[in-house]
């Protein structure tokens, strides 16, 4: 027994050297600061910062050129091979005769060799379309993600400084106890001690807010000092939704990512075709006028010049070429099989997601949080009577956090999992 007194009297002197390097609170107002990162009337919304974001990212832009580029360069296709005229002139050294020809070669290009280059030259404007198509639903889907990561982020500050104004209230009250002699010293230092842990605690919350919103806005291709305040919250997140075969359907259907590879895939097609092309006979018109001179007068003679020039084929008919593309649209069917298998996978994946996380929502609303405030209320009320200690008090409190964020957690799980159902069936909310 005498060593229990002596360890508690060890601890008290040792709160009492530390209570002067503690911040002092008294008369400190706890203001809450969501109204910086969110605000109900004025805030952006996840589908403002969507369009924001596909409208404006420097990076989608680029890509959206170089399908606009691609795309020009289908009517560049569509031309034939360009004409060539050459000029020579003979002069007989030490004599009169002289020579002047011009000619121009005119390629005809047989074999369906415009038509193969056309549609290549359209294939690959749609590969490079799907490409920028992909990208925005990348896109679109990493700014909803951040998006409620950052609103989840700023709802936690505030159960962190609501708690904190009420720790606040606490201290103040227990202080003037200790000051009239109802309460010992001991009970004051533990409250300051805490109260100083969830100071510290709000600093690290509102850093992390802070710094969700600039990756946020470097997604929506804001610069750094750009104003951006939230507008949303974790409401009405739970809604039923399509059968899965119906979704899994609808998924191959639209995903970009599929379109890329069946496009890679009729690209593949058109390279077949005008390597098949390139392989065969091709020919050119020469036309041209030729002048002869001597050194006599009146002497001369001009000629008009007409022919044609036949390309001969590749000795084996351009094989090798034509293998080649075979093997690449093989590869292409192989991935886009993949590519499909994926997709099934990750529709199949986001259905269990939201379907457990809409059950663990549910749970944590109705069976836990409500609880826990009813709770925290009569523990602290009993200690402010005498009826329960203060570690318990402070032990409830903390929990009283923990369940505040586990039930925001729970929230941002479902609205990350509707994201994901979204991204995964490419569905026009979406973007």
């Amino acid at each position: 027994m005498r060593t229990i007194r002596i360890s508690t009297l060890i601890a008290f002197v040792l709160l009492l050297i530390a209570v002067p390097a503690l911040a002092q609170v008294s008369g400190t107002a706890v203001n809450s600061s969501l109204g910086r990162y969110v605000d109900s009337v004025n805030g952006t919304t996840a589908n403002d910062a969507v369009r924001i974001a596909l409208d404006g990212n420097d990076d989608l832009m680029a890509m959206k050129k170089e399908a606009e580029a691609a795309g020009v360069l289908i009517g560049q296709a569509s031309q034939r091979e360009r004409t060539s005229v050459g000029f020579e002139s003979r002069q007989q050294v030490g004599g009169g005769r002289n020579r002047s020809m011009v000619v121009g070669s005119i390629p005809l290009e047989l074999g369906g060799r415009i038509g193969a280059r056309k549609e290549v030259a359209k294939r690959e404007a749609e590969f490079a379309q799907r490409m920028f198509e992909e990208k925005e639903r990348l896109l679109a889907s990493d700014v909803r993600e951040k998006f409620g990561r950052t609103l989840a982020l700023a709802y936690k500050l505030k159960v962190t400084e609501d708690v904190l104004k009420f720790v606040t209230e606490t201290y103040e009250l227990v202080r003037e106890n200790v000051r009239e002699g109802d309460k010992a010293p001991l009970e004051e230092n533990m409250i300051l001690v805490e109260l100083n842990r969830l100071r510290s605690m709000r600093e690290k919350d509102e850093g992390g807010v802070r710094i969700s919103i600039l990756e946020l806005k470097n997604l929506m291709g804001l610069g750094p000092e750009s104003p951006l305040v939230l507008k949303g919250d974790f409401e009405n997140l739970v809604e039923p939704l399509p059968s899965l075969r119906i979704a899994t359907d609808v998924a191959l259907q639209r995903r970009t990512d599929l379109q890329v590879l069946r496009a890679s895939e009729a690209f593949a097609d058109a390279r077949i075709e005008q390597q098949k092309s390139e392989g065969k006979v091709d020919a050119s018109v020469n036309l041209g006028y030729e002048r002869m001179t001597e050194n006599f007068p009146g002497r001369g003679d001009h000629m008009v010049i007409f022919g044609f020039s036949i390309k001969l084929p590749y000795w084996n008919g351009n094989r090798d070429a034509i293998e080649a593309a075979v093997l690449d649209k093989e590869a292409s069917e192989k991935r886009l099989a993949f590519g499909e298998l994926i997709v099934r996978r990750e529709v199949a994946s986001a259905f269990a997601r939201y379907e457990f996380a809409a059950k663990a929502l549910e749970i944590f609303r109705v069976g836990v949080t409500g609880e826990a405030f009813r709770n925290l209320e009569v523990i602290r009320q009993t200690y402010e009577f005498g009826g329960s200690s203060l570690i318990d008090y402070l032990g409830e409190q903390r929990r009283y956090v923990d369940y505040q964020s586990g039930l925001i957690d729970a929230q941002l799980e479902v609205y990350l999992s509707k994201v994901e159902l979204m991204k995964a069936g490419n569905e026009p909310g979406l973007k």
